[in-house]
């Protein structure tokens, strides 16, 4: 990084270790370390977003909602018919996809432990094993066979769709503070995490109604919304933001619904973060929701979501 870049993006942290700030500012930070955020996938995932916030066909966001679109198609395909892939004759090609995707959102230790196998040696071996039929939707074994831990390791990360964001609030702030630290410039950490909760709000505005294209035809969009986690004596926590993947899918002959897939959580409380125009009451717990819905939103004067 040269010096006089380094200089620039020093002065937006300081404008916002300052708290005198704005969504414009996040979006400069953001965009003025793109380039230099090697390694740091959810800090580039949001420079990304600065630089083309319309539509989306690749990173960590588009992976999960892929993911579970992808995962609903073996769902009606597979698990409801009672059947497994036959990995010997031609299967549909978006298996092959699908096993990349769970392979890499599998647990690392788990794989290693039972299948001997890294999450990256197992990836190679789906690119080695099958190939696209030019002209259809299917794939084919390429390979004379494939070992029995190797299947057992295809079935084990195909029956398992993890209902795991993208990424956190924290991923966020941790990845901000790395790309820092790699390009020497200058910060107090102490000063970033009071303003942590007001980088978030302005991060989950760059996803709130973005377009990704999942290929084949299939797309997804992002919702600010807010959720709730029963605690253990059944009772609600007060809510709070999360990001929410919308992706339409027809599981059963001429009906069309949508799958809900987190594509970031935060800690910022709900009612904390958002003007009470936007909030509707729950109806089995004390607190209110925002609700899942594709309405322009940006920030009011006193720095929560309003509608626009």
């Amino acid at each position: 990084m040269k010096d006089i870049e380094r200089e620039k993006a020093k002065k937006i942290v300081e404008r916002i270790e300052s708290g005198d700030f704005d969504e414009n500012d996040i979006d400069s930070l953001f965009m003025r370390l793109r380039a230099y955020s090697s390694g740091h996938r959810v800090f580039r995932e949001f420079g990304d977003l600065v630089a083309h916030n319309e539509e989306r066909d690749r990173g960590l966001a588009t992976d999960v909602l892929s993911r579970m679109h992808l995962g609903l198609r073996y769902l009606v395909d597979f698990v409801l018919k009672g059947k497994e892939v036959d990995y010997s004759r031609p299967f549909p090609n978006y298996v092959r996809k699908l096993l990349k995707l769970q392979i890499c959102a599998a647990d690392a230790g788990r794989l290693k432990t039972e299948f001997r196998a890294s999450p990256e040696r197992l990836i190679a071996r789906v690119d080695q094993l099958f190939k696209h039929i030019k002209g259809t939707d299917e794939a084919e074994l390429v390979a004379d066979k494939i070992s029995g831990e190797t299947l057992g390791a295809f079935r084990y990360v195909i029956s398992r769709i993890p209902a795991t964001p993208a990424f956190t609030q924290r991923d966020l702030l941790q990845d901000i503070e790395g790309v820092l630290r790699q390009n020497r410039v200058p910060f107090d950490s102490t000063a970033l995490n009071a303003a942590s909760q007001r980088i978030t709000l302005c991060a989950m505005l760059l996803l709130h109604c973005t377009r990704f294209d999942l290929g084949s035809g299939q797309s997804a969009t992002c919702v600010i919304s807010s959720g709730t986690t029963p605690t253990r004596d059944g009772l609600e926590v007060s809510p709070t933001l999360q990001v929410s993947g919308l992706v339409s899918m027809s599981i059963l002959p001429g009906q069309s619904q949508q799958a809900l897939s987190w594509v970031m959580t935060t800690e910022l409380l709900t009612e904390d973060w958002c003007e009470p125009n936007l909030l509707i009451e729950a109806e089995t717990a004390p607190f209110r929701r925002l609700p899942l819905h594709e309405r322009p939103m940006g920030l009011s004067p006193r720095f929560k979501l309003n509608s626009l």
